[in-house]
């Protein structure tokens, strides 16, 4: 729902997954400089950017339809897009599939941002925008097959492999749209205290849901990379993956040029 100025001398700025967490403590330190839009799956998402005069849209990411919609509505309400910043992720307590035949950890990740992102680029390219995907140091334990991009044997795992397919993301974006003036880059938050993995069950839910919460770094630590990044864009590297604002080792396969081009086509076929 748009309620920010359209002061046209402001970057306009996409933030998903920023009803809570990272993306709301972005969001905060972001306020004033840029033209915010904020997407949450929550209500919550009205109460984080009323304060800041920020715009803000509702979108469920395990639905593709909700994913359209909020398109759709991006491309109708904003002429112009500087920044976006695919930061929506979560991991779910169960291997389900949801109404749209995919794994949830697996859509919610991955899939969901890849359509988004998808169905903005032309919007992205005549705005010679930026884009940055919140990914995780978890992908370097990710087990990916790329005969099935959403096998996995655990929630954790499919966790993992939803943020080495962002890092891979990332770099594809540069492959395909840098010519084009578009430029993509992946960072890791570091292992902050928030709630997306509020669902789950286990070792991962002791740390993310109990007391031991508290030893974690806070959204606002959590968020220093990030918004780094949106103020010196000028500084990136093309496809790189950042880490306390550096570039960091990843995975093989985002290394391998290769499998993201193939990681890529068997996305679109998804």
């Amino acid at each position: 729902m748009p309620q920010a100025s359209n002061d046209s001398t402001l970057p306009v700025i996409i933030i998903t997954g920023a009803s809570a967490g990272i993306g709301a403590a972005a969001a905060k330190q972001l306020a004033g400089k840029a033209h915010l839009v904020l997407v949450g799956r929550s209500a919550a998402i009205e109460a984080v950017a009323r304060p800041l005069g920020a715009d803000y849209y509702r979108a469920d990411f395990v639905n593709l339809d909700s994913v359209r919609r909020l398109a759709t509505q991006l491309l109708k309400n904003y002429p112009r897009i500087d920044l976006l910043v695919n930061n929506a992720g979560g991991i779910q307590a169960d291997i389900i599939i949801t109404k749209d035949g995919h794994e949830s950890t697996f859509q919610i990740n991955y899939l969901a941002q890849f359509v988004l992102t998808n169905m903005l680029m032309e919007r992205l390219i005549a705005s010679k925008a930026g884009i940055i995907n919140t990914s995780s140091a978890a992908h370097l334990r990710a087990r990916l097959s790329l005969d099935n991009l959403e096998q996995a044997s655990s929630t954790w795992i499919a966790y993992a492999n939803g943020k080495l397919l962002d890092v891979m993301h990332a770099r594809a974006l540069n492959h395909h749209y840098q010519s084009q003036g578009v430029v993509a880059v992946a960072f890791h938050p570091g292992v902050i205290a928030t709630n997306f993995a509020s669902g789950t069950r286990g070792l991962f839910a002791l740390l993310y849901t109990t007391p031991l919460k508290h030893l974690l770094k806070g959204p606002d630590q959590g968020a220093d990379t990030l918004v780094w990044l949106v103020r010196n864009r000028a500084l990136w590297q093309p496809g790189a993956y950042y880490v306390k604002r550096k570039i960091a080792a990843t995975h093989a396969l985002a290394r391998d040029d290769d499998a993201i081009e193939k990681v890529w086509q068997l996305t679109e076929a998804l």
